[in-house]
């Protein structure tokens, strides 16, 4: 475990191999800048994971090789902030054909009080590395406690798509700045072909649970908003097309 820093990771890959593969499991990792940094690889597995208080990232995707080039899962995992405010859980900036499953997202507790918090569960951003990229599943995962958003897209200059977002469990505190699912693109060509379905979203009594900007085909259906939550409904959509949730 670290102090307080602004740089190194617990566990880092890196290399110039497409498909190097370093898998973690039932590894936990306490305390780094960031906890797990893999910035390249393929069809990489972590299973049975404990990140706990990282200071930037609990762990950060990449592939720095091929920016589509990914295939990795991570299940059955618990992500936990306790002395630093992270800015997320999971940060996604390339590698494609991602999974995360039987996850946990959550802040840390002293006694029956919350700690520090993640800002953002998963974060999805492509503005660093402008690259397209494919497929991300999310599935039968629970997320609560944030800052700011529990997912976020945020996609500039290139695509991301082919998106599933299913059976997740989104707690956003009163307090949180910002949505249970935020997807932002700066074109609508560049944020499409998302499911969310069968989530259920809880906690803040304002605002909207998912805020669309600039998506497109957007579908899903047995969504559930907990009565006394979001009080101005599922969703919104600016400027969007294609948009069918219930």
């Amino acid at each position: 475990m670290l102090d307080a820093s602004t740089s190194g990771a617990g566990i880092q890959t890196s290399g110039a191999d497409i498909q190097q593969r370093v898998d973690y499991d039932s590894v936990s990792v306490d305390g780094f800048w960031i906890d797990i940094d893999v910035q390249v690889g393929a069809t990489w597995t972590g299973r049975s994971l404990f990140i706990a208080n990282p200071q930037k990232y609990g762990i950060k995707i990449q592939n720095t090789v091929n920016n589509d080039a990914g295939d990795w899962a991570i299940s059955d995992s618990d992500f936990y902030a306790y002395s630093y405010a992270a800015d997320a859980a999971i940060r996604i900036e390339s590698s494609g054909g991602g999974k995360i499953t039987n996850c946990k997202v959550n802040c840390g507790w002293n006694g029956g009080t919350p700690t520090s918090r993640f800002g953002i569960g998963i974060d999805v951003n492509n503005s660093s590395s402008n690259a397209p990229t494919m497929i991300l599943h999310i599935q039968n995962t629970s997320i609560e406690n944030f800052s700011v958003t529990g997912i976020n897209f945020t996609i500039a200059t290139y695509f991301y798509k082919n998106i599933q977002i299913v059976g997740v469990g989104i707690g956003v505190p009163t307090d949180a700045s910002g949505d249970a699912i935020t997807m932002l693109s700066d074109n609508v060509t560049h944020l499409l072909n998302v499911i969310i379905s069968d989530c259920i979203f809880y906690g803040k009594t304002s605002g909207y649970a998912i805020s669309l900007t600039k998506v497109n085909m957007v579908k899903g259906s047995d969504n559930i908003v907990e009565t006394g939550s979001f009080g101005s409904g599922l969703y919104t959509a600016s400027n969007c097309t294609n948009v069918t949730l219930s």
